[in-house]
C-alpha cells in the first residue's frame, strides 16, 4: 500500500467513525504507527454517565447544607455556665446595672439567699460591656473594701464572665448549686 492509499484509508475510517456513535475508539494507521482517539460518541456517553452521580452528590450536599443552616437558626444553644467559676464564687447575684451610677448593681436575688443588700458596688463593672436594660447573673467575691468583684474563670483565659439572666440560665444555676 502506498502513502496515498493509507491517507485515503485513514480518511474513510475517520468519516465512518464520525457517522457511527457506537464506535468507541477510532484507529488510523499511518507510516508512523497507530493513532487512537476517542470518538464523540464515547465522550458523550462518559459525560452522560457521570452527570447523574454529580447531580446526586450535589443534591445530597445541598440537603445537608440546608439542614445545618436550619438547625443553626431554629435550635437554641443550651445555657452554659462555667462550673469552676460558679463553684469559686462566694455569692451569685441576679440583677441589673444602675445606669445612673457607675459600678452600681441592683440585686433582685442572690445565692445564698439574702446574702447582700438590694444595691451593691461591683469593681470594674464598666469594663464588662453590659447593657443597663438587661438582667444578669454575676458570680462574685467580696473585696477588702466591702465591694464585690466578678470571679475570674480558670486559666488559661482568666476572664470575668457574666451571664444573661433568663429562666434557662437560672434553672441551670440552681441545678448546679443543688449539686454542691
Amino acid at each position: 500500500m502506498g502513502s496515498a492509499s493509507l491517507v485515503t484509508f485513514a480518511e474513510e475510517t475517520h468519516v465512518a467513525a464520525r457517522k457511527s456513535r457506537h464506535v468507541s475508539v477510532e484507529t488510523d494507521t499511518t507510516d508512523t504507527g497507530t493513532i487512537e482517539s476517542a470518538s464523540p460518541g464515547r465522550q458523550l456517553r462518559n459525560h452522560v454517565s457521570r452527570s447523574p452521580l454529580l447531580a446526586v452528590a450535589l443534591v445530597v450536599f445541598l440537603v445537608w447544607a440546608a439542614g445545618l443552616v436550619t438547625m443553626a437558626v431554629i435550635v437554641d444553644a443550651p445555657a452554659t455556665l462555667n462550673v469552676v467559676q460558679i463553684e469559686n464564687a462566694e455569692i451569685i447575684l441576679h440583677g441589673t446595672i444602675d445606669p445612673a451610677e457607675e459600678g452600681v448593681f441592683r440585686v433582685d436575688r442572690s445565692w445564698p439567699a439574702d446574702a447582700t443588700d438590694g444595691v451593691v458596688m461591683i469593681e470594674d463593672l464598666g469594663e464588662l460591656s453590659l447593657q443597663p436594660d438587661q438582667s444578669y447573673l454575676m458570680p462574685v467575691e467580696r473585696t477588702n473594701d466591702g465591694a464585690f468583684r466578678v470571679i475570674l474563670t480558670p486559666k488559661p483565659e482568666e476572664v470575668r464572665l457574666v451571664y444573661p439572666a433568663n429562666d434557662e440560665t437560672i434553672a441551670v444555676l440552681e441545678d448546679m448549686l443543688a449539686g454542691r
